[in-house]
């Protein structure tokens, strides 16, 4: 019987073959990632926030500013900054708003969903923004290529000589989704594991797929990858006892509560390179 790991391989380059397209692989991966979820015996959600909470304050803080001063020139004298209730003040605040709104969304913090089965582990992570945000954008993507296909028959070809960078702007605003990395890694390729107790975090590496043209030929080859793990306090022993249970005996889990994530990063690129790519096809 073929392990999970040569099982996935097998199934990865043979979708690979028949249809390359971001879609198929989109959809292969789904496909295991809705197995682990059927069978998973450990599975949380927990919310990152990382650097991103002071970027996305400073965003948001910067962006309203720098626009509610732009929106100053409206009047002389800076008497825009006060506020009023006349339509110059209103054009310089709305925009203010929008922008410190941008920024606010564009930072904000990352969710991470883990789904451990009997045996493969699954990763999610997505924005935390609701799909409300994502709707808004479609809409006006729609809007917008009306628009320019409205004024293109009023105008003729012309006008996309200045409106041509926003027709395609709104042509990839039709298609506008809430983006997602998702990753499933059988147990047995996982080639190391390190444990830090004081940030709660495991670090694992992990043997992966990927594909990439080498002399002008389509080529799917395997690499190292490493990926964190954030574990709520109150599960992270049963994590690491579970986690140790599912790898390969001879694989070392170390604790280290020193290491960051800069330094994993070097561990990965000193062993890759020793590794090499393992080509798997050409095509």
């Amino acid at each position: 019987m073929r392990s999970g790991y040569e099982k996935l391989k097998s199934e990865y380059v043979s979708v690979v073959e028949l249809n390359l397209s971001e879609d198929s692989i989109e959809s292969f991966v789904d496909s295991k990632i809705r197995d682990v979820e059927n069978e998973s015996i450990l599975n949380w959600d927990i919310k990152y926030h990382g650097g991103y909470t002071y970027l996305q304050k400073g965003g948001a803080i910067f962006g309203f500013v720098f626009m509610y001063m732009v929106g100053s020139v409206y009047k002389d004298g800076w008497s825009n900054l006060i506020p009023s209730l006349d339509k110059e003040y209103f054009l310089s605040l709305i925009p203010a708003l929008l922008i410190s709104y941008v920024g606010w969304t564009v930072f904000s913090s990352l969710i991470y969903c883990y789904r451990f089965g009997n045996h493969s582990m699954a990763i999610i992570m997505y924005k935390d923004e609701p799909e409300v945000h994502y709707v808004i954008a479609r809409w006006f993507g729609w809007f917008g290529t009306i628009l320019c296909l409205l004024l293109g028959f009023y105008f003729g070809p012309e006008i996309f000589v200045g409106a041509g960078g926003m027709a395609l702007f709104s042509l990839m605003m039709m298609n506008y989704k809430k983006s997602c990395y998702s990753k499933v890694i059988p147990y047995d390729a996982i080639l190391g594991v390190t444990i830090n107790k004081t940030r709660k975090e495991l670090a694992v590496i992990f043997l992966n797929q990927d594909y990439g043209v080498k002399d002008g030929k389509l080529t799917v080859f395997e690499k190292l990858s490493y990926k964190l793990i954030y574990v709520r306090n109150n599960d992270f022993e049963n994590v690491c006892q579970f986690l140790s249970l599912k790898v390969d005996s001879s694989i070392h889990i170390e604790e280290d509560d020193n290491w960051c994530e800069d330094k994993y990063r070097e561990i990965v690129s000193h062993k890759y390179k020793k590794l090499g790519k393992t080509i798997l096809i050409m095509i």
